[in-house]
């Protein structure tokens, strides 16, 4: 794994809920796009990348060793915009899409507290020429509950 990527990054509080839309505009394999959760070069979450020309939903946590989890979306279009939420509560953050009017957890992962990073973030390790385009992100207090629909 790499973290060379670009992103837009800001301070964030230890708990915290942020949510993002973009259209994917993937056309790579391992092209991502999505959130960024960083503290360090060996402790950061991201998600949403294409693999075998399939968008995946997904996300690699890394804790010194990247974990990555995908689960295949076949049916989304790539081109279509796309929701995502990351809630952090203590040492634990909650991964989320938007897939109609309901939230679907894609991934609750363990992941230290403290201080961190949080934003979009991009990158093509396999081209170039990959341009993501973000819709809306918002920062602000965690949810109550971490892993349920709201």
């Amino acid at each position: 794994m790499h973290d060379n990527g670009d992103a837009l990054l800001a301070d964030v509080a230890a708990d915290f809920t942020a949510a993002a839309e973009f259209p994917a505009g993937f056309g790579a394999r391992f092209d991502p796009s999505g959130l960024l959760l960083w503290r360090s070069s060996t402790h950061w979450i991201k998600c949403v990348e294409l693999l075998d020309r399939i968008l995946n939903l997904g996300a690699v946590v890394t804790r010194e060793y990247s974990d990555p989890s995908n689960v295949p979306m076949p049916s989304l279009q790539t081109d279509a915009v796309h929701r995502f939420r990351f809630t952090r509560r203590a040492d634990a953050v909650a991964i989320e899409f938007r897939d109609g009017p309901s939230w679907r957890l894609i991934r609750l992962a363990d992941f230290p507290g403290g201080p961190a990073k949080f934003g979009i973030m991009t990158c093509s390790p396999t081209r170039a020429g990959l341009r993501a385009r973000f819709v809306d992100l918002s920062v602000g207090p965690p949810r109550d509950v971490v892993h349920a629909e709201a």
